[in-house]
């Protein structure tokens, strides 16, 4: 669209600083690079331990990407992300989670909606974002009516280095890339044909990285 930033995002990432994840910080930024990757978010569990390293091998390597400070935290009514935080969150309910990343001007996240049974109110009335679709899962079904008119969002949930990129977000706005995110919806690319067999040696890889960690 004429006048319009392209942003592409690619969003809810793990390397091996995620204990079922093993993907190299430097793997993940070459494909990201070779895509033309804008934005990445990389969305280690419990921890934002690679981010730091990222940021040095960007500027190592000098590729035009800016990385989005992500954590995706596992609570008592599953996982939760939050956004543009550079600092790991400390808390013992998911209400205390959602509190500190609204006052620590974070986005809200709802990654792999589909697994849930149910949605806390508490929840409903902080989310900012919900992933649409997750790759890695694959197309699991679910009912979208509780996020009523919010924005979603694709989620590569990429673990290892076949299940890269996953899904690109593509945003065409004139807005800066934050308030794109919220305002705008995006246009998934897909980079993966075979879904079916690549989500289960995702998970198997998984499930050999946690036995021998």
């Amino acid at each position: 669209m004429p006048g319009d930033n392209h942003f592409r995002f690619l969003f809810h990432v793990h390397t091996s600083f995620s204990f079922d994840a093993t993907t190299s910080l430097r793997r993940l930024l070459t494909i990201a690079a070779q895509h033309h990757v804008t934005h990445l978010a990389i969305t280690e569990h419990n921890n934002i331990d690679s981010f730091p390293h990222a940021q040095q091998l960007v500027a190592a390597l000098q590729l035009p990407i800016e990385l989005i400070p992500a954590v995706e935290y596992t609570t008592e009514v599953g996982d939760i992300i939050i956004l543009f935080v550079r600092d790991l969150i400390a808390f013992a309910t998911y209400q205390e989670l959602l509190a500190a990343a609204k006052a620590r001007n974070g986005i809200i996240v709802l990654p792999h909606p589909h697994k849930r049974k149910s949605y806390p109110p508490e929840l409903l009335a902080s989310l900012d974002l919900y992933e649409l679709a997750n790759f890695r899962e694959g197309a699991k079904p679910f009912d979208p009516t509780p996020f009523g008119g919010r924005r979603f969002l694709f989620g590569s949930d990429a673990h290892h280095f076949f299940d890269l990129p996953g899904c690109v977000n593509n945003y065409y706005s004139p807005l800066e890339f934050r308030r794109a995110l919220l305002e705008v919806q995006p246009v998934p690319t897909f980079h993966r044909l075979d879904l079916t067999f690549a989500n289960r040696l995702s998970k198997a890889f998984s499930k050999l990285r946690r036995k021998f960690r």
